[in-house]
C-alpha cells in the first residue's frame, strides 16, 4: 500500500511588497505605518501576539515624537528635503516556535521606545551607517535585559529550542552575477539582542500585503510585450 500521508501541521504563507514613501528620518511616520498595517491585517496581530498595551504604547510614542519633530522644525526654520526610504535587503529571518513566544511580552512598548531613540540618533549621524569596522555602540543593549529575564524563566527543555537568526546575502541566479559578483551569505545571531525582531517589524509594517495577482499588478503594473522581450534577453547581458 502507498505510504500514509504525513499529518498536517498547519502554517501560513503571505506575500508583502515593501512600499514606503516615507523620508528616512520620519520615524513617527514609520510608527504610524506599522500601527496602520497591524490594524488592517488582523492576521499580523494573531501572528505576533502583542498584548493590547503594546499598541497603546506605540501610539503614545508616535504622538510624542511628532511633537518633538515639530518643535525641531520650528527651531530650524522649516523642514528640508529628505531622501525617501529605499530597500535593497537580501535577508531571511528564522525563529523557532519557542523563540517566537518572545513576542507576547508586554515590554515591547518601552523597548521599542529605546530602539527608536537610538535609531534616530543613527540616522542623524549618517557617517556611522557606513562604518563596518565595529558594532555601532547604541545598539548593543536595547532589550537585552528583557530577553535575558524571559530566557532564564523558561523551562530547560523549552530553552534548548529557542533559536533565532538571520541569513544575510544572496546567490543571484543570473549569468552576470555568477561570473562577475563574488556574492556570499553569512549568518547573524546576536543574543540576547532582539534587534532582528524590531527591524523585521519595521519592514513588515511598511509593506503592502497582497491577496491576489490583481493586487500585485496594481502595485507593479505588468509591462508591455516589447518590454517583456527586452527584459528576457537583457537578463543574459546585465
Amino acid at each position: 500500500p502507498p505510504p500514509a500521508a504525513p499529518p498536517a501541521t498547519g502554517g501560513l504563507l503571505r506575500v508583502g511588497l515593501f512600499d514606503s514613501e516615507l523620508p528616512v528620518s520620519d520615524t513617527p511616520g514609520m510608527l504610524s505605518a506599522v500601527r496602520r498595517t497591524f490594524d488592517e491585517q488582523t492576521w499580523l496581530r494573531t501572528l505576533f501576539g502583542f498584548p493590547p498595551s503594546v499598541y497603546e504604547d506605540l501610539h503614545a510614542l508616535e504622538d510624542r515624537l511628532r511633537e518633538q519633530m515639530a518643535s525641531l522644525r520650528d527651531t530650524a526654520g522649516g523642514a528640508s528635503a529628505e531622501p525617501r526610504t529605499k530597500l535593497h535587503l537580501k535577508a531571511n529571518f528564522f525563529a523557532s516556535r519557542e523563540a517566537w513566544t518572545f513576542m507576547t511580552l508586554p515590554n515591547w512598548g518601552p523597548m521599542t521606545s529605546a530602539f527608536v531613540v537610538q535609531r534616530m540618533e543613527q540616522v542623524k549621524r549618517r557617517e556611522t551607517i557606513t562604518q563596518f569596522s565595529r558594532t555601532p555602540v547604541p545598539f548593543l543593549t536595547v532589550g537585552s535585559g528583557m530577553a535575558e529575564d524571559w530566557y532564564d524563566g523558561l523551562a530547560p527543555a523549552v530553552r534548548e529550542r529557542v533559536i533565532f537568526y538571520t541569513v544575510m546575502g544572496s546567490h543571484n541566479q543570473n549569468l552576470r552575477s555568477m561570473v562577475a559578483d563574488a556574492e556570499d551569505a553569512f549568518v547573524v545571531a546576536k543574543w540576547p539582542n532582539p534587534i532582528l525582531y524590531l527591524d523585521m517589524i519595521a519592514l513588515v509594517g511598511q509593506s503592502r500585503w497582497v491577496e491576489s495577482q490583481a493586487d500585485i499588478d496594481a502595485l507593479i503594473p505588468p509591462g508591455t510585450r516589447s518590454q517583456l522581450l527586452m527584459t528576457h534577453w537583457g537578463r543574459l547581458v546585465f
